[in-house]
C-alpha cells in the first residue's frame, strides 16, 4: 500500500472534508504493505493546536498496535497494527437513555443487570438497520424471560391496558 492508496481509502470512507496531508516514512526502502511511521491528517472541524504551522487543523496519527489472546483458544496470541483514523465514541446504556443516535454497535453483557436495559440499547436508533449487536448466544436473550422483575412488569402493563379500555 503506498501513500496514494492510503489517501484514496481514507478520503473515500468519510463524508466530511478531512484529507490526508502527508505520510511520514522512516526510510525510503519501505516494504510492500508496510504502514508509514505516521500520517498527518487535516480535519475540517478540528479546533485544537495544529501540528504544522503552515496548514491549519493538522493532527499527526501514528500506528496503533493492538495485542490480545483469542478467548476461544486461550493460547493463540494475536496482534494488529493499524492507523486509527476513524473517530469513535463509547457510551453506557444508562447514559444513552433519551438520546437518538445515528448508528450504534451494541455489546450487551451476559445477563441483564436492570430490567429493560436491552430494550433501551436497541431503541437508541430510528431504524434497527442502524444498530449492530455484537454476537451473543441465544441463551442470553432467553435469560431475559427469567428476570425476576419481568413478571411484575407484565402484570403492571396488563393492569394499565385494562384501565385504558
Amino acid at each position: 500500500m503506498d501513500e496514494n492508496d492510503l489517501a484514496d481509502n481514507y478520503n473515500s470512507d468519510n463524508n466530511v472534508d478531512n484529507k490526508l496531508v502527508e505520510g511520514l516514512q522512516q526510510d525510503q526502502k519501505k516494504k510492500p504493505n508496510q504502514l508509514p511511521i505516521g500520517i498527518i491528517v487535516q480535519f475540517d472541524k478540528y479546533i485544537g493546536p495544529s501540528f504544522l504551522n503552515e496548514i491549519d487543523r493538522c493532527v499527526p496519527i501514528v500506528p496503533y498496535n493492538a495485542e490480545w489472546i483469542a478467548s476461544h483458544t486461550q493460547s493463540k496470541f494475536n496482534s494488529r497494527i493499524q492507523l486509527p483514523i476513524r473517530l469513535a465514541w463509547a457510551i453506557s446504556i444508562h447514559k444513552s437513555q433519551g438520546q437518538t443516535l445515528d448508528k450504534v454497535v451494541i455489546d450487551i453483557s451476559d445477563q441483564e443487570f436492570a430490567c429493560g436495559l436491552t430494550f433501551v440499547a436497541l431503541s437508541r436508533t430510528r431504524k434497527l438497520s442502524d444498530a449492530i449487536i455484537l454476537p451473543k448466544s441465544f441463551k442470553r436473550f432467553q435469560n431475559i424471560k427469567k428476570n425476576k422483575n419481568l413478571k411484575e412488569r407484565l402484570l403492571e402493563d396488563l393492569r394499565l391496558l385494562k384501565m385504558s379500555l
